[in-house]
């Protein structure tokens, strides 16, 4: 069952891929934070960053992600990632954030089928395949179901499902059974995403009926990296503690190469620390002073505080998602 990086935006960039390859295994593909059109169709040069072949080298095979909602907005995404030599795109339909479902995108579009026929439609007549990723609804568990015949004539090759509805957002818990649900009513091979932050969950999952093809994940391995590797079998290496660190620092270091000042570094670095703190469940304490940092010298001296002080100890199965919501 491979194992898929789950895109999250302004976290799982290039960068981060291609760091977290260089520490950590398990991980068998990625896919690219959306990419969304302006308005008038066109796509900025910039925007591109994240999946160009350059920033991608030596990196997990990658499948390019697009957030819209018209035919209109698809040639000149697809010229672009062709000629970086994709051959498959992702439909973003599970965003679940209302600056992007208020427009009918993400989720917001999975009870508009009139709007998502067109699009199918297109694609299928596209030199690319492409794949889907969704939610199990927008407000009811199982809504989604009435879109798998649309996917299905329109020849989606795959479908990645997160276990929540769209208002859900991140709250409450994944419905696991919904997704085996929709899984066992539609012929296209399923990915299962959501709530998998133990090697046991992931298990569990595979032990569907009918099995999933993968699974997809993001919280979980920001929680704890070395997950996707437990999930093949691996244990915590008994260095794991000084491996941590040396990717977190690693990981500042090239943001600071990249971007522009102290303050988007820290914003980064501190995004991952609000997942991260889970696996250090007794100091919290140092996590709080790791947030507040206003500079980088200070987050540096904060986080080896941390680890000098804190034994890294990764979440088992009974721990509940919904306290990250």
């Amino acid at each position: 069952m491979k194992c898929i990086m789950a895109p999250l935006r302004g976290i799982t960039t290039h960068t981060f891929r291609k760091i977290y390859r260089h520490y950590f295994h398990g991980i068998d593909a990625a896919m690219s934070p959306f990419i969304a059109p302006g308005t008038d169709r066109k796509i900025r040069r910039s925007v591109f960053a994240d999946i160009l072949r350059e920033n991608n080298c030596d990196a997990y095979p990658l499948t390019p992600q697009i957030l819209a909602n018209t035919p209109e907005a698809f040639p000149v995404f697809i010229k672009e990632i062709c000629r970086e030599g994709y051959t498959e795109l992702n439909w973003n339909l599970g965003c679940p954030f209302p600056t992007v479902t208020k427009k009918k995108k993400g989720s917001g579009l999975i009870t508009h089928p009139e709007i998502i026929e067109p699009v199918l439609h297109f694609l299928s007549q596209q030199d690319i395949s492409y794949t889907v990723k969704t939610r199990t609804g927008w407000s009811s568990p199982g809504e989604t179901k009435d879109l798998l015949p649309l996917f299905e004539k329109y020849g989606c090759r795959e479908l990645i499902i997160h276990g929540r509805t769209g208002t859900q957002m991140y709250s409450g818990h994944a419905r696991r059974d919904v997704v085996h649900d929709l899984a066992k009513n539609t012929s296209i091979p399923v990915v299962y995403n959501g709530d998998i932050f133990s090697p046991k969950q992931a298990e569990n999952i595979g032990a569907a009926t009918p099995p999933p093809v993968g699974i997809m994940i993001g919280r979980g391995l920001l929680t704890n990296p070395f997950l996707p590797a437990q999930i093949t079998g691996a244990c915590l290496p008994p260095d794991a503690q000084e491996q941590l660190h040396a990717f977190l620092s690693h990981l500042c270091t090239a943001y600071e190469e990249l971007l522009y000042g102290p303050r988007p570094v820290l914003g980064r670095m501190k995004e991952i620390w609000t997942y991260l703190q889970w696996s250090f469940p007794h100091g919290r304490s140092g996590i709080k002073k790791i947030l507040k940092s206003q500079d980088i010298q200070s987050y540096r001296m904060r986080v080896d505080a941390l680890f000098s002080a804190y034994t890294f100890t990764p979440p088992d199965e009974t721990f509940d998602p919904a306290w990250l919501g």
